[in-house]
């Protein structure tokens, strides 16, 4: 695809959100939450956030609270690993492994916490949940009025036969292309927010990311970018990796602050909302949330003084914590 497609493909999909119906029970479905502003002790395996991102933990859990209260959602933190007994050959972002284990752990997986799967751990038992959401820490919902069943139905309108993915991430518009995948076109496969359908091909997915995670450690893409780099190089190796997966725009659930090789902390505008550059995956105002990975919580304190949460949709109803 042309990045002016998926630019004018991320601008229908948003209107449709507006007015999309969808079967799907919102009590069955959970955001998971991994913390990204803090760090593991590797010998407690409890997490602490980092001093100078405290109130940016706190304003940012905040908004998942009152979403997830809004719409009925379960939310779940993540903020210890679990007994790892079978250990990764690195460390680096090791707690955000944890989604693959307690995501599992939902579909009914007959794995142990830290374990690999055994070769029977094949059908997945969904008791509780059709689907998991999973978030990073560094990202605030700053539409509270878009569900996550929106999403899906507009995943859904993107496939073929107009049937359900079973993996839902995003594809940046810029990097687009038939085989696009190098470690550093990260954005061209970015799972910081990403859909989890309880299924058997969504348990097999868990699965072979957990793999990948052992057998694999020492991979270009694992090592660059953990979890989602296991799950790059297992949709570029495997057909039915693909198959299950569909990626949206950006805008609709992985929106990036403007510019983000600008370290100065100063927040720029992408200009025109509905233009070209915006389009690409850049937050406006109105967006469903917005992402501020690694460097990129560099604009959290000019964003929070420019768009406070009186100005997110949805922000300022009465809730009952």
């Amino acid at each position: 695809m042309r990045p002016s497609f998926l630019a004018g493909l991320a601008i229908l999909l948003m209107e449709y959100l507006v007015c999309s119906t969808s079967t799907w029970d919102p009590e069955r479905i959970a955001i998971l939450l991994t913390e990204t502003y803090g760090h593991v002790n590797h010998t407690t395996h409890k997490w602490r956030p980092y001093p100078e991102h405290t109130r940016f933990l706190d304003l940012g859990m905040r908004t998942k609270v009152m979403y997830a209260e809004k719409h009925g959602y379960d939310l779940k933190i993540v903020t210890s690993l679990p007994d790892v007994t079978i250990k990764s050959k690195t460390n680096k972002n090791a707690i955000l492994w944890q989604r693959g284990f307690w995501i599992r752990r939902q579909f009914g997986s007959k794995a142990e916490p830290g374990q690999l799967a055994p070769d029977n751990d094949t059908v997945a038992s969904c008791r509780k949940y059709d689907w998991v959401m999973w978030m990073d820490g560094d990202i605030f919902i700053t539409n509270l009025t878009v569900r996550i069943e929106d999403i899906i139905e507009a995943a859904r309108r993107l496939r073929p036969d107009g049937s359900y993915p079973h993996f839902i991430a995003t594809r940046h518009a810029e990097l687009d292309g038939d085989e696009p995948f190098t470690p550093g076109q990260i954005l061209q496969f970015n799972t910081g927010t990403a859909l989890v359908r309880c299924s058997t091909e969504g348990l097999r997915l868990m699965n072979e990311m957990l793999f990948l995670r052992i057998e694999q450690a020492f991979d270009t893409y694992v090592q660059a970018w953990d979890h989602q780099g296991a799950l790059m190089q297992a949709y570029k190796s495997h057909r039915w990796v693909r198959s299950l997966t569909t990626f949206v725009p950006p805008k609709l659930m992985n929106a990036y602050p403007f510019n983000l090789t600008d370290e100065t902390g100063e927040l720029k505008d992408c200009g025109d909302p509905q233009g070209t550059e915006c389009q690409k995956g850049w937050w406006t105002p109105g967006d469903f949330l917005i992402h501020f990975p690694g460097a990129g919580k560099h604009y959290i304190a000019s964003f929070l003084k420019r768009y406070p949460l009186s100005t997110w949709p949805g922000a300022c109803e009465p809730f009952n914590f």
